[in-house]
């Protein structure tokens, strides 16, 4: 349709409005004389004027189905009724299962080509199987009727949930992430929805948002996801010829453009709209103007009050743009937006109550003025080394050097923003010779006004009291009432020595395996020309760590650690980086968990400097092991404060979440890590297990096969699989899996939580004896959990045995010793 056509069809339109019955009949018969398609297209929109909001197809005429049975399917009961037709309970005789069967209307599948194309839709989408997709099982014609089968999900629809008030920003934010991520994963199979709107979206009680109906299904041929370049006119969106609600049909789909993925991300973005705001982005007294407006109108403001709302706003408006190509490149890069939205919802809640009246602050990697390759580890090196000074500061919150080592290059204000911190520093390297120039610029980010401006002379030989002033120099600056320290004493009086500190430093801030070994390398460098350099006997200790749990796990790497350990307390009892090795050395296998003895060592750690991300991570993760859920929280929302991009302690939290039975939080949590990072291990591994607390075993399932990609040979994945099996009642599968997973060797994770797995799946299977012992097992070897044991589903058939119960007295018992030791009292959670 042309421009030049649409303004004519407007003006007729708006004429024929003034005019009633027959006075209307013969306008619009001499006004569009020889030209009856025009005639037609007004007379559709002056129809859109009736009551009706949407543009649907009249419901298909019901058939007399209750009771009988179509292939292997008996009817139940009527439970729905909407535009593509009837849908109604059924039974699958074949599966046992209850199932959902539309009855599809008449309406535009009159002709075989139709009908051929519907048929080749409802195919393409058996292919899709997805948390937040509604699964086709089957496609089948009776009596001159098409049928579809698909899963049955009870629960209200959108349009039902939102009609009492719209959603708060966390449970929108919760809607737009599932259903981001069932479009992500129908676009990546080549199939657009076409029809996204609140009555296509079911609410679980779980919480799980489901799309259904994918009305618009195409194969993917060449990579490509097409729709006919037939042009979407007023008529045929009228006549239902082309599936999709006007409201939510992007301007393209209007304009009978090629369509994609972006026209999906459209209607999800006015989906989001309503839900959060209880509006639509448009509204008009009429047909044409509605037209108009999504053609060329500018979405409205979303007045949701705080600086996190405007953000989602933006979300809001970006996916709301009238261009494809100005709109998110795909879904998983909106999915990314909603987790980083999220994750600082999360923190601004903490922020407001735990840590209330702390300043936060990123110092980036400094900027070589005169680059070398020889020079090029003090950017990483020398603002890590200001970051662990003002890490010491119970008044800030400074991001760890994990956090900004990417944030290398661009805007210093601009990166804070991303960052979300108040106070940014970056710097300026300058050296000639043995002589260097560091200039440090702190800005406020609110206002971008510079809060101070420093400048730093030395040689290259002193770089410990370069640092060292430009720490205590820094604090001044960021926390005014902080009274002046005393010059602090040098770590090493080797100049050599410290530089190879320095670039272990550096090393270690890219976290991979060549890297750690040149990190040990140069500390066991640093160690031999003095061997009372506590502070890099101290990271050689934590390095030898890392490679013994990720990477080997060999007694030499931990026998390495616990000796380096050693010199660095002999040399300086108050090493809060030393005592924080000695935490996570002593809860490892190799030293058989020592809970109590690891969680001295860690709080001694953060009581010698509040600022040590690793200590408040491995204080966390113990603490949700043993049962100590709310206090492990409290730890790893702080650690999250401190680094808001840490995967890891996202998926630490969402653990939290599934021991202590919030298991629709867990969900949420370990999507949002997924989501910043499709490659995390720990998240991959968690993942499936929680989908079975969901009572959700398809779902799992599918998440094991993704997990798989990554991790092929991982027998914690195996063992989640047996757990499955178990849920479908298939004992001697779930056995045989099980019992591969437990000869296979060693798993990524700890391995009480494939002995849990291992408990459970036996439990299930009546099996008491060895549901026991390996419950025993994990008990011992890190995982004393009683809260969970007590909530866990999957060993209530253990409750009547004597043996379990005699077990749950002990590690009840051990359990309450740890919360007198390192639980909060005022909030100590109980187990019944």
């Amino acid at each position: 349709m042309t421009p030049e056509r649409w303004q004519a069809i407007k003006r007729l339109y708006h004429s024929a409005r003034e005019r009633a019955g027959e006075e209307r009949t013969v306008y619009l018969q001499q006004a569009c004389t020889g030209d009856d398609a025009m005639r037609h297209e007004v007379e559709s929109l002056l129809a859109y004027d009736g009551p009706t909001e949407e543009f649907l197809p009249p419901p298909a005429a019901e058939l007399a189905l209750i009771g009988r049975r179509i292939a292997h399917y008996l009817v139940l009961e009527e439970i729905g009724r909407g535009g593509m037709g009837i849908v109604y309970r059924g039974h699958d005789d074949r599966l046992r299962r209850d199932v959902a069967i539309k009855v599809l209307s008449d309406a535009g599948i009159n002709t075989g080509q139709e009908r051929d194309r519907v048929l080749h839709e409802a195919r393409a989408c058996c292919a899709l199987n997805h948390a937040g997709i509604v699964t086709v099982y089957d496609v089948c014609e009776a009596e001159g009727r098409l049928f579809i089968v698909m899963e049955l999900v009870r629960g209200q629809t959108l349009h039902e949930v939102i009609s009492s008030g719209p959603l708060d920003l966390r449970a929108t934010l919760r809607l737009g992430a599932q259903l981001a991520a069932a479009l992500e994963a129908a676009h990546r199979a080549g199939i657009l929805h076409g029809d996204i709107k609140p009555r296509n979206i079911l609410m679980q009680s779980d919480g799980q948002a489901k799309l259904l109906d994918f009305g618009i299904a195409r194969p993917n041929l060449d990579q490509t996801l097409t729709m006919t370049r037939a042009a979407l006119t007023t008529t045929n969106v009228l006549d239902g010829a082309v599936a999709g609600t006007l409201l939510y049909m992007a301007p393209e789909q209007l304009r009978g453009e090629l369509i994609g993925p972006p026209a999906d991300l459209y209607s999800l973005g006015v989906v989001l709209c309503e839900a959060s705001s209880g509006e639509r982005p448009f509204y008009a007294s009429s047909g044409a103007e509605l037209l108009d407006k999504i053609l060329t109108g500018k979405p409205p403001n979303l007045h949701l009050p705080g600086d996190l709302h405007d953000r989602f706003a933006r979300i809001i408006h970006r996916l709301l743009e009238k261009q494809p190509d100005a709109r998110y490149r795909g879904a998983v890069e909106l999915q990314r937006d909603i987790a980083n939205l999220q994750r600082d919802l999360d923190l601004a809640e903490y922020l407001r109550t735990e840590a209330a009246g702390k300043r936060s602050v990123a110092v980036l990697p400094f900027h070589l003025l005169t680059p070398g390759p020889e020079d090029e580890y003090l950017s990483v090196a020398l603002a890590d080394a200001v970051i662990n000074h003002l890490s010491t500061s119970s008044d800030l919150l400074v991001r760890p050097t994990s956090s900004v080592v990417n944030y290398a290059h661009g805007d210093a204000t601009v990166m804070g923003r991303e960052l979300n911190v108040d106070f940014v520093v970056d710097g300026s390297i300058q050296k000639h010779g043995t002589q260097m120039r560091v200039h440090l610029q702190a800005r406020q980010i609110l206002d971008g006004r510079s809060l101070a401006s420093l400048r730093f002379d030395s040689g290259t030989a002193d770089l410990f009291t370069l640092q060292d002033r430009m720490g205590q120099d820094l604090l001044k600056a960021l926390t005014p009432k902080t009274e002046g320290r005393s010059e602090s004493r040098p770590p090493t009086h080797s100049a050599l020595a410290f530089e190879l500190y320095l670039r272990a430093e550096d090393r270690l801030s890219r976290m991979n395996r060549w890297d750690l070994d040149r990190a040990v390398e140069l500390l066991t460098q640093a160690t031999a020309l003095d061997a009372g350099f506590a502070d890099a006997w101290a990271r050689l200790a934590e390095v030898c760590i890392q490679i013994g749990v990720v990477y080997e796990g060999t007694a030499e790497w931990f026998a390495r650690a616990e000796d380096a350990i050693h010199a660095a307390l002999q040399l300086d009892s108050n090493n809060a980086d030393a005592h924080c090795a000695e935490g996570q050395l002593l809860w490892t296998p190799q030293r058989n968990y020592a809970n109590a003895a690891a969680l001295r060592a860690l709080n001694r750690a953060l009581n010698l400097n509040p600022g040590c991300h690793q200590a408040q991570v491995w204080r966390g993760l113990i603490l949700f092991h043993l049962g100590l859920h709310v206090e492990a929280r409290q730890s790893l929302m702080a650690a999250l404060a401190r680094n808001p991009s840490d995967v890891r302690t996202l998926t630490f939290i969402g653990h939290t979440a599934l021991y202590s039975g919030d298991y629709e939080l867990a969900d949420e949590y370990d999507s949002r890590a997924l989501a910043a990072d499709p490659t995390n291990v720990w998240a991959n591994l968690f993942y499936p297990g929680i989908a079975l607390y969901l009572g959700a075993p398809d779902r799992a399932m599918e998440r094991i096969r993704l997990a798989r990609q990554l991790l092929p040979e991982e027998p914690t994945i195996d063992s989640t699989e047996a757990l499955v099996w178990a849920h479908r009642g298939e004992t001697a599968k779930a056995y045989s899996i099980l019992e591969q997973a437990l000869s296979r060797g060693k798993p990524l994770l700890h391995i009480h939580h494939m002995w849990h797995n291992a408990a459970s799946v036996y439990a299930m299977g009546g099996d008491a004896d060895r549901a026991i012992r390996w419950l025993r097992s994990a008990a011992d070897m890190g995982l004393p959990n009683y809260p969970l044991f007590v909530r866990d589903p999957h060993l209530r058939p253990l409750a009547g045995d004597a043996r379990f119960q005699e077990f749950m007295v002990g590690v009840k018992t051990e359990w309450l010793e740890y919360r007198r030791q390192f639980g909060d009292s005022a909030v100590a959670e109980s187990a019944q």
